[in-house]
């Protein structure tokens, strides 16, 4: 039984450790970006534990244990160890909970600040459009005649420079 209070220690400091992260993130956006990186990390290593031999004995240990309260309960009988992967996937699943909620914030944020942006380069370019168009140029358009206007047409056929018509 020692080994699964060792088991259920560790997998508590892990969800105290994560809930710490995740309520962290709400006061300080400012370091989301390390938090996103330190959960990512202890999912993977905590995947990676779960395929030592160290602990693949634990889980196999656990799930006999369940197994063997489930059959005196008299219960449907189903053999855990047949959908667990490690004794961590509890933990690698709210991690990684976790992290799809850090990411969804990361990326609201972000949009939040596109929008901005946009909007902002918006205004500029209208103000610039606005500038350009009041803009008075010191020449005087030339109305040409039909005629001239087949002559020039003429030239640039000639010369292949073509302008395509449709």
């Amino acid at each position: 039984m020692d080994k699964l209070q060792f088991l259920k220690l560790q997998n508590d400091l892990l969800e105290e450790f994560r809930q710490n992260i995740i309520d962290g993130e709400i006061e300080s956006s400012e370091y989301l970006l390390e938090m996103l990186c330190t959960l990512h990390y202890i999912s993977y290593t905590l995947y990676n534990w779960g395929t030592n031999m160290h602990f693949l004995s634990l889980l196999n240990y656990q799930c006999e244990l369940e197994n063997e309260v489930r059959s005196r309960s008299e219960s449907e009988f189903t053999e855990i160890l047949e959908t667990a992967d490690t004794v961590f996937d509890d933990s690698i699943r709210l991690y990684n909970s976790g992290i799809d909620h850090l990411l969804n914030y990361l990326t609201e944020n972000i949009m939040t600040k596109v929008k901005y942006n946009s909007k902002q380069y918006k205004r500029d370019r209208l103000l610039e459009a606005s500038r350009v168009l009041n803009f008075e140029p010191n020449f005087k358009p030339v109305i040409l005649k039909q005629n001239e206007v087949s002559e020039i047409l003429l030239r640039r056929i000639e010369h292949g420079n073509a302008l395509e018509m449709g």
